[in-house]
């Protein structure tokens, strides 16, 4: 029987609206594990093509930016077929984004089961020369890393000018800005990584935080910053200024808008050669103004004859770096080479030298050479001043401006608006730098091939529930005039690709790393200048809320801030391998563990032994061989020596001269970070009792914090925490505590009064320092003899009998509820083996200021410390309080502020005295117990400090402290 047609369609169409009712329901109720979007994940439209039996769903941008994968897009057709009437299970099911993109072409190349979309992928196109910047006394080699390849990378904004004052771009919150906070992650963790894997780095912000700069330039005379100085052989090519080529002089006041460094001065050329006898030179002898640790940048001109292997080396306190410069690109700009120990004054020892030594034909430039980040040049609009920062802190525009950026794309708002032209002089930039590569063929540069951009920010908005907020990533696949692919005819949807995979790994590493929901948000393709303006594949990361009270929790640690950079880092050497066809890479190994500097019984020879550290995750990462670090007599540490996989070194030590020792671990894909620095030192004297110094002080930690029903937020004042190195991220002390989270409240408020200070951390070298305590200045005192170990590592030793005193430096280790990574001072372990160290007649100094504190947390501990160690706490005191130690007829200050290489404990420990024959040494100038000294007529002598031995204000009254107690210790 033959329906009529008006039944018929009557049918059809019903069939279709319970079709589009039940899509929009499941699409609007759907939900993704682990996804948390700012907006509810719905259909936008539902659409029925009864033709061709389609459903096309638009979705909005929540829902596209959730994490795809053919799996899951197959599940979500599955569940939708089992959804349906019978009749409408076998249509087709078309999903797009809210911008018309196929959900399928949303997902990274790396996640899909088939092809690939080779319009992502740079295919043949790559840069086949040499690197701009090569080390070549990296005493290894990398062939699964980034060896070779150029990424521009930069941490969000910095302080700018409007409107007559100058300006930070972010709020201050929880003791940070979004302008200091994101320097945190990027200079000491993720560029060091970068480079480790063999990548050349550029950013257009100061790296160096280094307030301190000293430039020495061809165009300047001898003086007061330096000496710039030429020689030539008998029959070498001597070096001439070329007409009509600019070159750096340094400005001779402020600078503003209208002055251009790089194009008001002269540079040097001079002829290559190849006859090593017959070389010229050009040396940059610095004024350094003060020891310290200082970036160096060389700058030249880059002609139609420069050569690819200008040959530099830099000498520093530890020893001679030699590295390679390609000056056929990057002239005009500052040349960033490596960060160096440098010692104070104008010394032979100190400088950087060119020569002309070539394997080609053609020409080398020499212009100026900059020591250091120094503070801010700018002066701008109706400003009296500078900013009066160090120039790290500045955003770009103004470094821009200094490092020879062309001044249209610096100056982009001709002086009326510094925020607008700070924002797209970043990617534009890069697009300077990098024209003419084979990454922006057809586009006048700097030649740099720069093939990938990241900026790394945070942003805002709170969760009510004490959760983290997390992570969102950015990206621009298609702009504003239409265009959908960069110069080289690589698709931007590569952007997306790689902000994409920078989100999933970043939640799924820090989720299983540290046992927290690491929440994903979007995957935004969207108009941003930081990601349309580069002619690059790039990407924008907002790696956290800076509002939200728990993911600063993390973001002031450490560790935290090691393991996300460890993810990006990871997320990009993976990118780029997978654009050139790669999918072999390494990641770089951990730095090794159990760590121990020893003598052999017959102190001949010097035992090195370490472990590696396996990465769980990631099965790559395991060393093939290690790099030993050497320094001697608190020299800088050499370029190091590859000594193969062993994890055991041996070498006969020179008497009376103090070594330090650091090793790391390097595979196919790069090296590790340094282990701690451990040092060894061999008495001329026979016999001289040895000193075994542990390095118990592991610690890394965010700042204390309280978290309650009345307050929430950081107590700096009480503990900032301990950095790895140094933290420059603090604005300022927090002022606002209340709990009541909301994104227009003023939760989490702070000053502005610690910006620019350099707080000291962790710098895992406290044995090393130690012993040239004891030994004093030109090892003076040579009565002992030093070897050491980390704390690990000292469980694992057979004997202490050897050792007439163990020094045990815990400095602020502390089992504190802020740290991510627990750091007790002692554990079943040591406590067993220092007890019977003890009861063998060995003498033990401690030095730490949390020592009651962590004893008073727990009662074996607590038992141990009063039976064995022979103190109980006594309470603690706030260092600011104090001006003094005093006892053994002398006085000792205390260290009132911290800086680059030094912390400041803000508070102290009470140490006071328990059982028989057990007296107080020390004393605060309160009169309070600072230390306690047992000294038992049969052995087992112990010194315990409320205090570490850092807290002492200068080094000539640390020697004295730590070598009266030595002493004492060592004695019958």
């Amino acid at each position: 029987m033959l329906f009529p047609f008006g039944e018929l369609q009557a049918q059809t169409d019903s069939l279709r609206q319970v079709g589009v009712s039940i899509i929009k329901n499941f699409f609007d109720t759907y939900t993704a594990k682990d996804y948390r979007p700012y907006n509810p994940m719905k259909s936008e439209s539902v659409e029925a093509d009864t033709l061709r039996q389609v459903w096309r769903v638009v979705v909005n941008e929540s829902f596209a930016s959730q994490k795809l994968t053919p799996e899951v897009l197959r599940s979500i057709r599955k569940s939708v077929k089992n959804l349906l009437p019978l009749e409408m299970k076998d249509w087709e099911l078309e999903l797009l984004s809210n911008k018309g993109k196929r959900l399928e072409d949303l997902i990274p190349n790396e996640l899909r089961d088939g092809k690939k979309d080779e319009s992502r992928l740079w295919n043949k196109t790559d840069h086949t020369g040499r690197p701009w910047v090569q080390n070549v006394s990296r005493p290894y080699k990398i062939s699964r890393g980034l060896d070779g390849r150029h990424l521009f990378i930069w941490p969000s904004h910095g302080i700018y000018y409007k409107e007559g004052i100058w300006k930070w771009q972010r709020p201050a919150l929880y003791c940070s800005r979004e302008d200091l906070l994101t320097q945190s992650f990027v200079y000491p963790f993720l560029f060091p990584m970068l480079e480790n894997a063999g990548a050349v780095v550029g950013c257009p912000r100061e790296r160096d935080i280094q307030p301190l700069m000293t430039l020495v330039d061809n165009d300047a005379s001898a003086g007061v910053n330096g000496k710039y100085r030429e020689t030539s052989a008998r029959h070498a090519t001597a070096w001439k200024t070329p007409e009509e080529v600019k070159g750096f002089k340094a400005p001779e006041a402020e600078m503003t808008d209208t002055v251009f460094p790089f194009s008001e001065g002269t540079c040097r050329m001079a002829q290559t050669q190849s006859d090593t006898e017959d070389v010229s030179r050009v040396e940059w002898i610095p004024n350094i103004p003060e020891a310290g640790k200082y970036a160096v940048y060389v700058s030249y001109s880059s002609l139609p004859q420069s050569v690819d292997d200008a040959h530099y080396s830099v000498f520093h306190r530890g020893g001679r770096t030699d590295f390679l410069v390609n000056q056929q690109m990057g002239g005009g700009t500052w040349t960033y080479l490596g960060t160096f120990d440098f010692a104070p004054g104008t010394s032979e020892q100190g400088k950087v030298v060119l020569t002309n030594e070539s394997r080609h034909r053609g020409v080398v430039t020499a212009d100026a050479v900059r020591f250091g980040g120094g503070m801010s040049q700018h002066v701008r609009g109706g400003a009296a001043t500078t900013s009066c920062k160090p120039r790290f802190l500045e955003a770009a525009r103004y470094h821009n401006a200094f490092s020879g950026i062309p001044n249209s794309l610096v100056n982009t708002s001709e002086g009326t608006n510094d925020y607008a032209d700070d924002l797209r002089t970043r990617g534009r930039s890069l697009n300077f730098l990098s024209g003419s590569s084979a990454f922006q063929p057809g586009i006048d540069g700097a030649g740099i091939p720069f093939e990938l951009s990241l900026a790394l920010h945070t942003d805002a908005g709170v969760r009510n529930d004490l959760s983290v907020y997390g992570s969102l990533s950015i990206s621009t696949t298609t702009c504003p005039d239409g265009t959908e692919f960069f110069p080289s005819g690589v698709s931007r949807m590569a952007s997306l690709d790689f902000s994409t995979l920078l989100l999933n790994n970043l939640s799924e590493d820090l989720t299983k790393k540290f046992g927290v929901n690491w929440t994903r948000r979007e995957s935004w393709d969207r108009n941003y200048a930081e990601t349309r303006i580069p002619d690059v594949p790039s990407a924008i990361l907002e790696l956290l809320s800076h509002q939200n009270f728990t993911d600063m929790r993390y973001a002031h640690d450490p560790h935290f801030k090691f393991w996300a950079a460890r993810s990006i880092y990871k997320t990009i050497l993976r990118t780029v391998a997978a654009m050139h066809g790669k999918h072999n890479s390494v990641i770089q190994p951990l730095p090794p563990q159990q760590f121990s500097a020893l003598f052999s019984p017959n102190e001949e020879e010097i035992i090195l032994n370490w472990q590696p550290q396996p990465d769980e995750e990631e099965p790559s990462a395991m060393p093939q061989a290690y790099v030993l670090y050497t320094s001697v007599n608190g020299s800088g540490f050499d370029n190091g020596k590859n000594i193969g996989h062993a994890t055991e070194y041996r070498f006969t030590p020179e008497a009376d001269k103090l070594y330090a020792f650091r090793v790391t671990a390097v595979n196919e894909g790069g090296e590790s970070f340094p282990s701690e620095t451990l040092t060894a030192y061999k008495s001329p004297k026979p016999g001289a009792p040895r000193v075994l110094l542990v390095n118990n002080f592991t610690r890394l930690s965010g700042p204390k914090y309280v978290q309650n029903t009345d307050s929430l937020g950081f107590l700096l004042d009480k503990d900032y925490g301990v950095p790895y190195l140094y933290n420059t991220s603090f604005c300022g002390r927090q002022q606002n505590f209340s709990p009541h989270l909301s994104v227009h409240s003023n939760a989490g408020e702070s000053g502005d009064e610690l910006i620019g200070m350099v707080f000291g951390g962790n710098t895992f070298d406290y044995p090393l320092r130690h012993a040239a305590y004891v030994l004093g200045e030109g090892n003076r005192y040579k009565e002992f003899s030093f070897c050491s170990t980390s704390t690990d590592a000292f469980c694992r030793l057979h004997s202490l009998s050897d050792y007439r005193v163990i020094d045990w430096i815990c400095g602020q280790q502390h089992d504190s509820p802020q740290n991510l990574v627990p750091a007790p001072i002692f554990n079943e372990k040591t406590e067993a083996k220092l007890s019977s160290y003890l009861a063998g007649g060995g003498s033990l100094l401690l030095s730490g200021n949390y020592l009651g504190r962590d004893a008073s947390q727990n009662e074996v501990h607590r038992e141990f410390a009063e039976n064995k160690l022979k103190y109980v706490p006594g309470g603690t005191l706030p260092t600011d309080s104090l001006s003094s130690i005093q006892g053994l007829g002398t006085e000792f200050h205390l260290r009132q502020v911290p800086d680059r290489n030094h912390y400041k404990p803000q508070s102290l420990d009470i140490l006071n005295p328990a059982g028989e024959g057990t007296f107080t040494p020390l004393i605060y100038n309160n009169g309070r117990s600072a230390a306690i000294a047992h000294k038992p007529r049969s052995g087992g002598q112990v010194v315990a400090l409320g205090f570490p031995i850092e807290a002492v204000a200068t080094d000539k009254e640390k020697s004295l402290l730590l070598r009266s107690l030595i002493h004492f210790l060592a004695q019958p």
